[in-house]
């Protein structure tokens, strides 16, 4: 989760004011002065496409790449992108799909030594080797 501060590292003759500030203030409270810009991480320069960009690498198709599900209300599905790496553009996803297949997963797969779609693979086979236990009595094997 992000911080809700932001400190301080403005100069002035020579000191640093590193004053720690509530993130939805936009002036430091002590010294005045503006808060520096976040920088925005290169992954993101892949959300600087057109939407039809994401739209042509889906297939064509504005419909969520996972589970196929239309947009609703006029709006669009989400715009889905490589967060680890380089930005790689992947297609449209419905809010869900992009929600459960972000950064948290792709870190997950990187400390594993996989790539994401091997260890979204591996995952598979888990879940499935479980599912041939279900209804099975396991304190009969014990």
């Amino acid at each position: 989760m992000a911080a809700k501060t932001w400190t301080c590292r403005r100069s002035t003759n020579g000191k640093i004011c590193r004053h720690v500030n509530p993130k939805r203030k936009q002036l430091c409270e002590k010294c005045g002065k503006r808060r520096p810009a976040t920088k925005r991480e290169a992954h993101f320069d892949a959300l600087k496409l057109p939407y039809e960009a994401f739209v042509l690498v889906n297939g064509g198709s504005h419909d969520c790449g996972i589970c196929g599900r239309e947009p609703k209300h006029g709006r669009r599905n989400d715009r889905d992108h490589e967060h680890v790496g380089e930005g790689l553009v992947r297609g449209i996803l419905c809010h869900v799909c992009n929600r459960l297949i972000g950064a948290r997963m792709e870190y997950a797969a990187r400390q594993a030594g996989m790539d994401l779609p091997t260890y979204l693979r591996a995952m598979a086979d888990y879940i499935e080797r479980a599912e041939r236990w279900r209804g099975i009595n396991l304190k009969e094997f014990l």
